[in-house]
């Protein structure tokens, strides 16, 4: 089975920006920036004991192609469920990214 196959859900990669309102109020917004398709998959308690900071926060680790632009400032949203990007790595092969995320909102 080809590794794209294994991406099953859809991500909305969000990029956090800044703008001023006419009152001069500053509006903080997230924007969809790219909704590629990932994979999601929890972390067992087990695999963070042994990880340096920062990794040791990630709840999840969300799988996609390398070919997607993911900053780590960025959040990702799939469904109703918000992850906030610990780190992003691409694996050994630069066959795909790692995306290290803690789950912030979860409904």
């Amino acid at each position: 089975m080809s590794f794209k196959k294994l991406l099953n859900k859809t991500c909305e990669i969000q990029r956090y920006s800044a703008s001023q309102s006419s009152t001069g109020q500053l509006d903080k917004t997230w924007a969809t920036v790219s909704t590629p398709k990932c994979r999601v998959q929890k972390r067992l308690v087990s695999q963070n004991k042994d990880l340096a900071s920062p990794y040791a926060d990630a709840s999840h680790v969300i799988y996609m192609l390398p070919d997607v632009n993911v900053l780590d400032e960025d959040r990702i949203v799939v469904g109703a469920n918000v992850f906030e990007i610990v780190a992003v790595q691409k694996d050994s092969s630069e066959h795909h990214f790692e995306i290290f995320a803690k789950l912030i909102i979860q409904k």
